[in-house]
């Protein structure tokens, strides 16, 4: 599995159509008809028009898309998109509105979001995905560590390899792509991998002189893309791999030492690295947007084997129930004077007051969870009959649509309750 957004940041009308249309970006009817998993189509294309008409970008799209023989159950999609909120709306995630659609057209699981760039509550643009390391860093994070709880196969980057925007490979092939000079960067970069494969071409001074040899004119040359100038036109700028510097290093070298540097994924060190990212993004959307100062474990690795090694070939890893690899999970709390004290979460304290009888088909917290969730779900729909204006009607079909699909978790949380009680009966 890999996470990737895709370059439409205008309308999110555009987008919920695309996903749920019965055609691919081709024309070509799809196999399967779209589903969708979660959220509202209309109420994201109404929250685009009433609220972000004055941003420039106001939506973002992406896929978590997987290999054709990797699958998941749709328990599992469930607590994968769960976690994907955790990581990347963080403490923002009950102000966030997403529509996610299950694409299986091609052969593959592909599950699509669209998610609207506002914050729901201050009005402000929220941008999940900030450009930048950071970014690129927590999707990584985010897909090796689903990967591995999945017991699918790592996503095994490839040092030389060139990048291309997600678009440009879209419309690799395709006749009328409307990219300027595609065809043209695609014959250059490919005759040029060929040179590097063959030892023609050993580093990037080779194949700076090789372009300038044959008469191209390179506009810039940065530390990681070569600029080649186009008469009457738009430059092609080609990046990664063996455009990049790479420290004026030999293609072979480089090669050697990202084998040589290659090591076992360490699922401990993984998780620990996306919580730091993620809570200091939570530190930010608590002074831009004064949101919630509670800091829980965003990536919860329940009784996951530490000691399992990945399968050698792709497939389904039930879900087990986690047990903490960090230490324990507490929620930050700030007195009056501005001191912080560390207290027990909320879920431990459910888990302390749980009655032990095996005769309780769930535990009072997760009753109570049920019970909660239910009351949210009514406030919302008298909400939603109460009200007049169209921004108030898209506000009360957001909080209906985050209460439901609060009861929806609270509803998965007792169904795998009553299974642990009746595993302890038997």
């Amino acid at each position: 599995m890999i996470i990737q957004n895709f370059e439409n940041s205008g309308s999110a009308e555009g987008a919920v159509n695309y996903v749920l249309s019965s055609h691919d970006h081709n024309g070509k009817k799809r196999s399967v008809e779209p589903k969708i998993l979660r959220g509202n189509p209309e109420t994201t294309k109404e929250i685009c028009r009433e609220f972000c008409s004055s941003f420039s970008n106001k939506s973002i799209s992406g896929v978590l898309s997987f290999r054709d023989n990797e699958d998941i159950t749709d328990e599992q999609k469930q607590k994968l998109m769960g976690d994907f909120a955790d990581t990347f709306f963080s403490n923002m995630k009950d102000r966030v509105n997403i529509l996610w659609v299950e694409h299986r057209d091609k052969n593959n699981l592909e599950l699509h979001y669209v998610i609207n760039r506002v914050d729901l509550d201050s009005g402000k643009i929220f941008n999940p995905f900030p450009p930048g390391g950071q970014t690129k860093e927590l999707m990584k994070l985010f897909s090796a560590i689903k990967n591995y709880e999945f017991g699918f196969k790592q996503i095994e980057e490839k040092p030389l390899k060139t990048k291309f925007s997600s678009n440009e490979i879209k419309c690799k092939g395709k006749e009328n792509h409307g990219f300027e000079n595609l065809d043209s960067k695609l014959k250059i970069e490919s005759a040029l991998q060929m040179l590097v494969k063959s030892g023609d071409i050993k580093n990037r001074k080779e194949l700076i002189e090789f372009l300038q040899d044959n008469g191209k004119k390179l506009s810039r040359i940065g530390d990681d893309y070569i600029s080649i100038e186009v008469e009457g036109g738009r430059n092609i700028r080609l990046k990664g791999g063996i455009f990049s510097k790479n420290e004026d290093k030999d293609y072979k070298q480089v090669v050697q030492e990202f084998k040589d540097s290659k090591q076992t994924f360490d699922i401990v060190k993984a998780v620990s690295k996306l919580n730091k990212i993620v809570e200091q993004r939570n530190s930010y959307n608590e002074e831009r947007y004064t949101a919630e100062k509670t800091k829980p474990i965003f990536i919860k690795l329940t009784e996951m084997k530490i000691e399992d090694k990945q399968p050698s070939q792709p497939g389904i890893r039930p879900i087990e129930p986690l047990q903490a690899i960090a230490s324990p999970i507490e929620t930050q709390t700030h007195d009056k004077q501005g001191s912080t004290t560390s207290e027990p979460s909320k879920a431990s304290q459910d888990k302390d007051s749980e009655p032990q009888s095996d005769n309780t088909p769930v535990s009072s917290g997760i009753a109570n969870g049920v019970a909660s969730a239910m009351s949210a779900v009514e406030n919302a729909k008298g909400q939603l009959a109460n009200a007049r204006t169209e921004i108030e009607k898209v506000r009360a079909r957001f909080a209906l649509a985050m209460a439901m699909k609060r009861l929806e978790e609270e509803g998965f949380k007792a169904e795998e309750e009553k299974r642990r009680q009746q595993k302890r009966k038997i």
